[in-house]
Order: structure tokens, then sequence, then C-alpha cells
């Protein structure tokens, strides 16, 4: 046992060596999850759009029709661009980009109003940049409903209504609307936990993979094995630990430094979180080390795990509902341990969850790096063994 243990020691202190000296695995593991947590985070450091260029079509020019032109210029969302003049020139504005709607106030607009006759404001939204124009959409509508109330309000009080009778007859069936998470729906809020979270997955991946193909690369297995003292297990806990220190030493300075540094919220139980992130960091490695031992070149292994990032987020369920892709790839996402994890890191960051409640996910990820640490056992000592029988002058 104090042999293993000696020899477990050993690997670790051999793996920092290496880092040390290759400056590949050092720029990936050591540099890259700094750099790119604050420069992939810091594009959604304003989390929500603001004064979005809109232009308006005034055919009415009337008090009421100027009056809500300064409505929507108030909203924060909202920047009125140019009152048009010419209704040749809408389409003009949006396919050059110049503007992201084109609203037209309608001729007759403040007579109707006065009239108690409806009448209709078009809206013309430039949809290429769905996320932009959902938020201007939503924005413009709230302008709309919020105007139309204080005109029929005001109205109903010329008329000789109380304020009381005045919001009856307008709103006699009210909605009580409330954002439990996420209350200002910034969409930097939303994305850029998971970027953090992918950051560390793949660099994690990428690095690991690199130093396993490194060890075929040169025929070092033979010396991994005599660091660990001919201890299989030592050997393999040893290379795994190395990155499994560094990875929650980084996870504890993302959750802390960064979630305040942009202001994200965290309602939840921390160490229930590193809970999960111990148990996610087993299941990348395990992972990691059995795919990696089949490569016997750096290179290939970096681009390898270097494609893996965009099809392992968007197999997580995190920007777009499992439920909604093919039924094929469902199945995939059964043996991804980003997606059990994110289930369990948004409701404990965001919703404050309780382990109970976490269940699932917690046997999901426990499963995953169980098999994942016995598939990679028998794989790497699969690979002693064979280093074992091959003859000195093969080895170098």
């Amino acid at each position: 046992m104090r042999n293993r243990l000696a020899g477990y020691f050993a690997v670790i202190r051999r793996e920092a060596i290496i880092l040390s000296k290759d400056i590949n695995i050092t720029s990936i593991i050591l540099l890259a999850p700094f750099f790119y947590a604050f420069f992939y985070t810091s594009t959604y450091i304003n989390k929500s759009e603001s004064n979005i260029p809109v232009a308006v079509m005034d055919m009415d020019r009337s008090v009421y029709s100027k009056e809500f032109i300064r409505k929507l210029d108030a909203h924060k969302i909202i920047r009125v661009n140019e009152v048009l003049t010419d209704m040749n020139s809408i389409k003009d504005r949006i396919y050059q980009d110049d503007e992201q709607s084109v609203i037209i106030i309608p001729k007759d607009f403040e007579s109707d109003i006065k009239s108690n006759r409806s009448t209709t404001i078009k809206i013309y939204l430039n949809t290429v940049r769905f996320l932009v124009s959902n938020d201007l959409n939503k924005a413009i509508n709230e302008v709309v409903q919020n105007y139309h109330k204080d005109i029929r309000m005001k109205i109903l009080e010329e008329g000789g209504y109380s304020i009381d009778q005045a919001k009856g007859m307008y709103d006699p069936l009210r909605v009580d609307l409330r954002n439990l998470f996420n209350p200002s729906e910034a969409y930097g809020d939303f994305i850029i936990p998971g970027i953090l979270i992918i950051i560390l997955q793949q660099t994690l991946l990428i690095g690991l993979s690199e130093s396993i193909a490194r060890e075929r690369e040169k025929n070092l297995l033979g010396e991994l094995l005599s660091t660990a003292k001919g201890s299989n297990s030592a050997a393999l806990l040893g290379k795994a630990s190395f990155y499994l220190f560094f990875y929650l030493a980084y996870s504890i300075f993302y959750f802390t430094v960064i979630f305040a540094f942009f202001k994200i919220n965290f309602i939840g139980d921390f160490l229930l979180l590193m809970l999960f992130t111990i148990l996610f960091f087993i299941s990348i490695i395990a992972l990691c080390i059995f795919i990696s031992s089949f490569f016997k070149k750096k290179l290939i292994a970096l681009q390898v795990m270097a494609f893996t990032t965009y099809p392992l987020f968007f197999l997580s369920g995190y920007v777009w509902p499992i439920q909604s892709i093919p039924e094929a790839l469902q199945k995939v996402t059964y043996l991804i341990p980003t997606v059990p994890y994110f289930r369990a890191f948004l409701a404990i960051t965001q919703m404050g969850a309780s382990f109970s409640e976490l269940i699932p996910s917690f046997i999901h990820l426990s499963v995953l790096a169980i098999i994942g640490i016995i598939a990679t056992y028998i794989r790497i000592r699969f690979l002693f063994n064979k280093e074992a029988t091959l003859p000195k002058a093969c080895i170098n």
C-alpha cells in the first residue's frame, strides 16, 4: 500500500514536470482557462441589448403620434434613429441594416383613438438576428400596450369615471406575470455560465488527451508504469488526480471570482455544486483517457477533441431542448456527462435546488463516472501489459 501511494505521488510530480516542459499542454491547461473565461464572456458583459436603432414612419404627424414616438425612444431597448417621410425607403433601411425595425403610425391615428375606433400600427422587423428581433418585438409591444392603457384611462377619466372604475373597465382580467429565475431576462446571465462550463470541459479534454497521446507517441508508457512503482491503479489515478485538482481549483475560481465579476446569480448551495462538479470532472477525465488512449499522435488527439466542442455543446441541452433534437441523437446524450451536469448546475446556481431534487442527475453522473473508470482501467492495463511484452528494441 505504501509503495502504491509513493507511486501515486511520483506520477503527480512527473505530470507536473511534463506540464512545465510541454508548451502545448501548458498553454491549454494553464493559460486557456483564464484567457477564454474573460475573452468569451466579456462579449456578453452588457448581458442584454440596449438602444437598438429603429425608424418610425409617422403618417399622422399629430400630438398623439409624436407622444407615442417619444415613449418608444424612452424605452431602454429602443432608440428611434430617425422619423421617415418616404414609404419607399422603408425596405432600404432594413436591407442595409441601418435599422432593425420600421414602425408605421397610420394616418388618422389621433382621430381614431379619440373616436374610440381601432387603429393599426404596423411593425417591420429584421428577424435575421432572432435574439435581437425577439427582444425588440417585445419592447415595442410593451410600449404599445402601455400607451394604449394610458390613452384609454385618460378617456375614461374624462368621461367621469374614477381611477378604480377606469382600471376595472380597461383591464377587467389582469395577469400577474412573475419571472422566477433570471428576472431581468438577460441573455448574458443565461449564456455566460454555459460558456464557462464548456471552457473547463474542452480545455480539460484537449490538454489531458494530448498528455495521454504524448505517452504513446514518445513510447513513455513503460516509464509511467515504472514511476508508479509498477502499479496500474497508481499510474492511472496519479495522472487523473493531477488534472482533477487543477480543474477543481479553476471551477472554484469561476464560481466565485468570475461569477462575481459578471454579476451572475448564484442562489444555491456551493458545496452541493462542488459535489456535482467533482463527479462531472471524474466522468470527463475517465472518458478522455479512454478515448485518447487510442491515439498515437498528440496532433490527432488535439484535432479530435477540438472537434467535439460544438457537438457536445449543442447536444448538452443547454441552448436547445434535448426533447426537440432527433430521437437518435437523444440516445447519444445519455453518454455525455455534460447533460446531467448542466441540468444540476442550472438548478443549483439559478433555482436554489436541493440534493433531493437532483437525485436523477446525481445517479446519471455517478453511473457515467463508474462506467468510465472501469473502461479506462481495463484499457490502460491492456496498454501497460502490451508495452511490457514488446522487445526493448521496438520500444526504443
